[in-house]
C-alpha cells in the first residue's frame, strides 16, 4: 500500500488486494538453509503463470525439474481444476494458485509442512480444510476475490499465521474468536459484506495494517484504540457516522481512510433515546448517592450488586452521573492528531447532558473555525501532527 494508491482516484478495495507490502516478505533462516542445500541440484522457482494449463506437464516433472527442489510454485492463471502433480513437490515454501477454476485447495498440500505462503485469489474457494492447521509455518494466506462466505475456522487454530487477505469475499460476520489470532499483523477484510466488528478485534495486539473498506459497518468499536501497533486503519466506503473516542489513543497511527462515509459530509443532530426503566432510575439513585465498596455484599442480593457495578460513567465532565442501559449518543467534534476536525461518539446519561454538551461543542466549534458542519475543520497549523495522511474524500 503506498501513498499514491490511496490518492489516486482510481483506487479500490478490489485493487488494493493484489497488492502486497514490501515489510512482509520474511526470510526464515530455515527457508535459507534449505534453498542452500537445494541450489545445486536445480532451480528453486518454477514459474507455470498464464499458460493455460490445466495440469502440469510432465516434462517439468522428470526432464527440465526436480520437484522436490522447487520451493516456490507459480500456477497463476491457467485452468486447472484440481492439481494432483502437486503430490511430487513436497519441499514447497511458497504456491500461487490464483485465477483458476479450482474450488477446493489441493489436499495435496497437506505433505507441504514447510509451506509460508499460501495464495489463491480469485478462485472459487469457499473454504479452507482442516489439515491446514498442520502446516505450522504457514505465515500468508491471501484469499482474496474468492467465494467466502463464512470466516474459515480451521485459521483460527493456526498462531502462526501473519497476514491474512480475505478481501472481495462475501463474508457478513467475524467470529466473536478472532481474538484468538494475536499474531496477525495485516488483516485485510476490504469489500465484503460486514456489519459489525467484534469487540475482540482489540485483542489483536500486533496488528499494524487493518482494512475494513468496502463494508456496511456503521461504526467500528471502541476496542481498536487497544491496537497500539496500528499504523494504518482504511473505513472508507462504508456507512459510518461517528468515530469512538478513544480512537486518539492511537499513537502510531500514520494514514487512516474515512472517504465516502456519511460521518465526512453528514453528521447526526437527532438523538434516539428509550427512556430508562424504574429499575435503572433506581440504580442511578443508588450509584450516584452510596459508594458501594462500603456496602458489605450480604446486605446486597448478589444478582442485584452484579447490576450495580456494572454502570457505566456519563463522559460529560460536568455530569457525575451513571447510565446502565438507556443513554444518549452524542457527536462532539474534537481535533484528530492536529490536523483536523472529525466527529467522534459520546454516550451521556440523559438528554439534559446531551443539550449542555451540544453548547459546549458549538462554542469549542465557532472558536476554532467558522467552516460549515458539511467539511471536517482544520486545527490550527501550530499543533503536532504525528498523523501522515487522513483521507476524507
Amino acid at each position: 500500500l503506498t501513498p499514491s494508491s490511496f490518492l489516486s482516484p482510481s483506487f479500490s478495495h478490489h485493487s488494493h488486494t493484489t497488492m502486497a507490502y514490501d515489510r512482509y516478505n520474511f526470510s526464515d533462516e530455515e527457508d535459507n538453509y534449505l534453498e542452500d542445500d537445494l541450489r545445486g541440484r536445480a532451480s528453486t522457482d518454477l514459474h507455470l503463470c498464464g499458460k493455460g494449463l490445466s495440469e502440469i506437464p510432465v516434462a517439468y516433472l522428470t526432464q527440465l525439474y526436480d520437484p522436490a527442489c522447487i520451493l516456490r510454485l507459480d500456477l497463476s492463471n491457467n485452468l486447472f481444476h484440481s492439481i494432483k502433480e502437486l503430490v511430487y513437490f513436497k519441499n514447497l515454501v511458497s504456491i500461487d494458485l490464483s485465477c483458476n477454476p479450482i474450488s477446493e485447495v489441493p489436499a495435496q498440500l497437506a505433505e507441504c509442512t514447510n509451506l509460508r505462503s499460501f495464495t489463491a485469489k480469485s478462485t472459487y474457494i469457499e473454504d479452507l480444510p482442516n489439515f491446514f492447521k498442520n502446516l505450522t509455518k504457514l505465515h500468508t494466506v491471501n484469499l482474496s476475490g474468492s467465494r467466502i462466505k463464512v470466516f474459515p475456522e480451521v485459521l483460527l487454530e493456526m498462531p502462526s499465521i501473519k497476514i491474512l487477505y480475505l478481501g472481495a469475499n462475501e463474508l457478513q460476520y467475524l467470529p466473536y474468536s478472532i481474538g484468538s489470532m494475536t499474531n496477525l499483523e495485516l488483516l485485510y477484510l476490504g469489500g465484503n459484506q460486514l456489519r459489525d466488528i467484534p469487540a475482540t478485534i482489540g485483542e489483536l495486539t500486533k496488528l499494524n495494517h487493518l482494512t475494513l473498506s468496502g463494508n456496511r459497518l456503521e461504526t467500528i468499536p471502541p476496542t481498536v484504540a487497544e491496537l497500539q501497533n496500528l499504523e494504518l486503519l482504511a473505513i472508507h466506503d462504508n456507512e459510518i457516522r461517528t468515530l469512538p473516542p478513544n480512537i486518539v489513543k492511537l499513537q502510531n497511527l500514520q494514514q487512516l481512510s474515512l472517504r465516502n462515509n456519511p460521518l465526512v459530509n453528514n453528521f447526526v443532530h437527532n438523538y434516539a433515546f428509550d427512556p430508562p426503566m424504574l429499575k435503572e432510575l433506581a440504580g442511578r439513585i443508588v450509584r450516584r448517592h452510596h459508594n458501594l465498596e462500603f456496602v458489605p455484599r450480604c446486605a446486597i442480593p448478589s444478582d442485584l450488586f452484579k447490576y450495580l457495578t456494572s454502570a457505566s460513567q456519563c463522559v460529560n465532565p460536568k455530569c457525575k452521573g451513571v447510565y446502565f442501559e438507556a443513554c444518549i449518543e452524542h457527536v462532539k467534534f474534537v481535533d484528530f492528531c492536529g490536523k483536523y476536525r472529525v466527529p467522534l461518539l459520546q454516550f451521556l446519561c440523559s438528554q439534559t447532558c446531551a443539550r449542555r454538551a451540544s453548547r459546549d461543542n458549538m462554542d469549542d466549534s465557532s472558536s476554532s473555525s467558522d467552516d460549515d458542519d458539511n467539511s471536517l475543520q482544520a486545527a490550527p497549523h501550530n499543533q503536532p501532527q504525528r498523523m501522515q495522511r487522513v483521507l476524507i474524500g
